[in-house]
């Protein structure tokens, strides 16, 4: 792909928007570490590039029922599809991460999910527990929306080197942070 395609992504402008994507795919990311069994490499808990954003792999409910979380940057916002075709969605715009992850746990407690999980973010220095981070957060459209174009520009890439491996080559993942613990 040419350079000039690419969408450009500044750290000033996008940030804050960026933060807000990152801790809401460490929310998503931490349901399958409490609701999966551990795989090697953690390969479980990485969400997958989808066309509109970001996904986990299906999580069991405990009931016979299956349900996966979308990072959907194209509806902006994170859309959850239970195999029993419930559906709920919960706009990224909630204000704060407190009000996001209290939303969240109260779509996945409507739909009768497991809503349970490690509130504080990985791998961020002085991270304030999910629950408590109360503090305006902005989240702008056209952010996310760039993000969005770079995850489906580099995708093909990397695809493409992967299937000239010829060893072991492991599928694309979105690492949102993660370590052995909670």
């Amino acid at each position: 792909m040419d350079a000039q395609a690419w969408p450009k992504l500044d750290a000033e402008r996008d940030s804050p928007t960026l933060a807000v994507l990152h801790l809401a795919a460490q929310m998503l990311g931490k349901i399958r570490v409490a609701y999966s069994p551990w795989t090697n490499h953690g390969w479980h808990v990485a969400l997958q590039p989808r066309a509109n954003g970001l996904e986990t792999l299906p999580t069991a409910a405990g009931d016979g029922r299956t349900f996966t979380l979308v990072l959907d940057l194209c509806r902006h916002a994170i859309v959850l599809w239970v195999s029993d075709e419930s559906r709920g969605e919960l706009p990224l715009n909630a204000g704060s991460i407190s009000a996001l992850h209290s939303r969240l746990i109260a779509m996945l407690d409507r739909n009768g999910l497991p809503s349970a999980f490690h509130g504080r973010p990985s791998e961020i220095e002085g991270a304030v527990p999910f629950a408590e981070d109360s503090g305006k957060r902005i989240y702008d459209r056209d952010s996310a929306d760039r993000l969005r174009e770079s995850l489906a520009a580099m995708l093909p890439a990397f695809e493409r080197f992967r299937a000239g491996f010829a060893g072991k080559a492991s599928p694309v993942h979105f690492w949102w942070a993660h370590s052995t613990s909670p």
